[in-house]
Order: C-alpha cells, then structure tokens, then sequence
C-alpha cells in the first residue's frame, strides 16, 4: 500500500517541501561524492587505481565543474516539480515505483546514455564537446562529472528520464526518486 507523504494544506507548504527536498537530495549526493572522493585519495583507493598517475593541479581546476553538473540536476528536479512531472502529492513508498524506476533505466536510460556517449566519440562531437572530459589522467570520482554544460545539461535531462517515466506511470515515491537519484 502506498504510504501518503503529506496533504496540500498551501501552495506555500508544497513550494517549501519540494524546496527542501530538492536541497536535501543535493546535500545527499554532495556528502555522497565528498566521501567517495576522500575514500579515492586514501591509501585504500590509491592501491586499487588503474591508472597510478599523480593528480595534477591542472586536472584538479578542470574538475571543479563537478557542482555545476549536481546544480543542473537539482534545478532540473525542481522544475520538473513545478512543471508537474513529478506529483507533490505523490506517496512517500511504493515498491512497485521503486522497480520500475530501476526497470526504466535499465532498458532505456542507460541504452540512450550508451547511443549518445557513443556519438560524443565521434567527431566533430568529440573535439567540441567531449574532449574536456579525457583530458583527465588519474580517475577521480568527480572526473565522472567533468564535462562542458551542454553535456551537463543533456545527461542532466536523461538522469531524470527514468524517474519521469515512473511518474507518468503513476508509480513514483519519494523514497524511489531519492534512491535513484543518489
């Protein structure tokens, strides 16, 4: 059975949960890539690297882009509420959201994303957009974020994809999004 977040009581009460929401999923996934960027600079991570090459102070500027790419999404989450994609009255659990979220990205997210990263490999794609992306050496959890803001913007839109589609199905909860999203 699903499980009913919260009632409509004000417009105002509904802009300052999805607020909170949107925030709070930021927050997540900063903590999130925070502690995966420290686990990879440990000495438990520098052992298991593919690539042993020192981090440079170049490579560490160029990737100071990661926030823009969280930013994009956080405010393509946003409007994707106020736009009314996403239910603010949607419930808080509802497993069978959960699976076709999951199920969604699965079959068609990920095969999209593989279409797409496969075109941005071609030229004139690659040298225009894509290249900024390899410039980096030594792998580093928010390299997988170091991309120009158009790519931002579109992997941004496809990250998002799946969940919508869950939403349209009626099936999204709170819970879901934020497991996916994360």
């Amino acid at each position: 059975k699903n499980i009913r977040c919260c009632q409509m009581a004000s417009s105002l009460d509904v802009a300052e949960t999805v607020c909170a929401f949107v925030v709070a999923i930021l927050m997540l996934r900063i903590f999130l890539l925070h502690t995966l960027q420290t686990l990879s600079r440990s000495r438990f991570g520098a052992n298991k690297r593919i690539i042993r090459a020192p981090l440079t102070q170049s490579q560490l500027d160029r990737e100071r882009v990661w926030i823009r790419a969280l930013l994009c999404q956080a405010a393509l989450l946003g409007a994707s509420f106020y736009a009314g994609i996403f239910s603010y009255s949607m419930p808080f659990l509802n497993f069978t959201g959960i699976f076709v979220t999951f199920a969604l990205h699965a079959s068609v997210t990920e095969l999209i994303y593989y279409w797409m990263h496969r075109a941005l490999h071609t030229e004139p794609l690659y040298s225009a957009l894509h290249s900024f992306h390899h410039l980096s050496i030594s792998m580093e959890p928010v390299t997988a974020f170091s991309f120009n803001l158009s790519e931002d913007l579109v992997f941004s839109a496809l990250t998002v994809g799946a969940a919508a589609g869950a939403a349209y199905l009626g099936q999204q909860s709170y819970i879901g999004l934020t497991l996916y999203l994360l």
